[in-house]
């Protein structure tokens, strides 16, 4: 995430080193601290990098949540948005992981259309998602 934004910025990337052991959301906190921004405006930056577009999460559908097994959202953390006949719009908080869109799109039996998200809008707040 930290090379990610550092490239979106136009600028040397903070001298941190995240440790590989963090969790996803312990790793995005972190990051987000060494540019010394919030979760959100790295969830941007990151989206501008990956070309992701960014999740709406105030999208969903109650049917698109039929479509993906809860135990599948937790493992690669991703969230259904909405769905129709050929796809299925998952916000999703580490683009990085080549096994979300396969893992989506076996058990939806949809083509995965990938959004980005933070992995605290996913699972904290009032809201919890995940």
């Amino acid at each position: 995430m930290v090379t990610a934004a550092a490239r979106t910025l136009g600028r040397p990337a903070p001298d941190v080193v995240i440790d590989p052991d963090l969790g996803l959301e312990e790793s995005w906190r972190a990051s987000a601290e060494a540019f010394d921004i919030s979760e959100q405006e790295l969830t941007t930056l990151v989206a501008g990098a990956f070309r992701l577009p960014r999740a709406d999460l105030s999208e969903a559908q109650p049917t698109a949540t039929k479509l993906l097994p809860a135990s599948v959202a937790r493992e690669h953390m991703v969230f259904p948005i909405r769905d129709d006949d050929r796809t299925l719009v998952v916000a999703c908080a580490d683009p990085t992981n080549p096994d979300i869109e396969q893992a989506v799109g076996f058990v939806s039996g949809r083509t995965p259309d990938i959004r980005l998200e933070c992995p605290s809008a996913l699972t904290g707040g009032d809201r919890h998602r995940l």
